[in-house]
């Protein structure tokens, strides 16, 4: 009726809410440090890397407020819970600590070694603090991962992460990846990479309360979400083809409440990344096709980004400063 105008009276469809504002703030602040382990050859005196030992801490905040005043008390009295005014406010942070060893060297390339084995493995303790809901959460998260060369030109990817305690109790999280280049001095690349993750919903699809909303949901099932991508690169530009299948998967019906879909969810898309740099100036271009066969996942068909900017070293060249635009574009849905 709105849209074609078939009402007398529009006043009570205020959509543009001219009076509502919404704050977004987050903090990131990361410390790392680690010590190379070295030996000595008896024979040669020479010093031989046999790996890093590394440690990182690491605090991540994120709090987000809605506000909005003089509401339309005609169309949102049964919305909100006060009629002139509504506040929504929402904090999430996180502390981690990390100890790991690796044998991948800092700061060292190994694009140009014709063969090798790198693992890292180590451990993750993460404390998570959700203050609307009084949520305290410790959790252990133990990994792995390794990078493997063959033959100059095929390179192996692994990695497993695995979570003891807190909300994500027994979440699992792995992946794999082959690539080959087409020739030892080729630029043209193709690979394949598949991931598997069984997850918990995220803790706001169990447990959240606002001004409207209310729900304590335990899930019966964890999501089960299974990718498959197949790519070309040339250089710096890419383009892939990413497949989801989704089982259990939690999402926000129409009502604005957390349901699960016991069916399999297939998304499908196609991206494109395409950079283009002349002197100081550069462009960075990314496009999607998508495409859902269920409703419960709403994607755009087309959805793009442009990043345009100039870049230029200061301090000697030490270091690099940039500024620029960016425009995203993307199909009603």
């Amino acid at each position: 009726d709105f849209l074609d105008q078939l009402v007398e009276n529009l006043q009570g469809y205020n959509l543009k809410l001219y009076n509502a504002t919404s704050k977004t703030l987050t903090h990131d602040l990361m410390f790392r440090q680690y010590v190379n382990l070295m030996t000595k050859s008896k024979k040669t005196s020479e010093r031989r890397y046999r790996g890093t030992l590394m440690h990182t801490f690491q605090f991540k905040q994120q709090r987000f407020t809605y506000m909005d005043f003089n509401t339309d008390s005609s169309y949102y009295h049964f919305t909100y819970a006060l009629n002139d005014s509504t506040i929504d406010t929402m904090r999430f942070y996180t502390i981690s600590n990390t100890l790991q060893i690796s044998t991948f060297q800092p700061y060292k390339e190994n694009r140009f070694e014709r063969y090798f084995v790198h693992f890292t493995g180590g451990v993750t303790y993460e404390y998570t603090n959700y203050a609307a809901r009084n949520y305290f959460g410790h959790a252990l998260i133990p990994f792995a991962q390794a990078h493997i060369r063959l033959f100059t030109v095929m390179d192996i990817h692994a990695r497993i992460s695995y979570t003891l305690g807190g909300y994500n109790q027994n979440d699992l999280n792995t992946g794999a990846e082959v690539s080959l280049k087409l020739g030892k001095n080729s630029k043209h690349k193709i690979g394949a990479a598949i991931h598997f993750h069984y997850l918990s919903p995220d803790y706001i699809m169990t447990s959240f309360s606002d001004n409207h909303h209310y729900w304590e949901i335990q899930w019966p099932k964890k999501q089960k979400i299974v990718q498959l991508n197949p790519y070309w690169q040339w250089g710096e530009y890419k383009v892939e083809m990413n497949y989801y299948m989704l089982h259990h998967f939690v999402y926000l019906s129409d009502s604005l409440t957390p349901k699960v879909s016991n069916d399999y969810t297939n998304v499908f898309q196609v991206h494109l990344y395409a950079p283009f740099y002349l002197k100081g100036f550069g462009v960075k271009t990314n496009l999607y096709l998508q495409y859902a066969n269920k409703q419960i996942i709403q994607v755009p068909v087309f959805a793009g980004r442009l990043d345009f900017f100039y870049r230029f070293g200061i301090f000697k060249n030490k270091a690099k400063l940039q500024f620029g635009f960016n425009a995203a574009y993307n199909t009603s849905y």
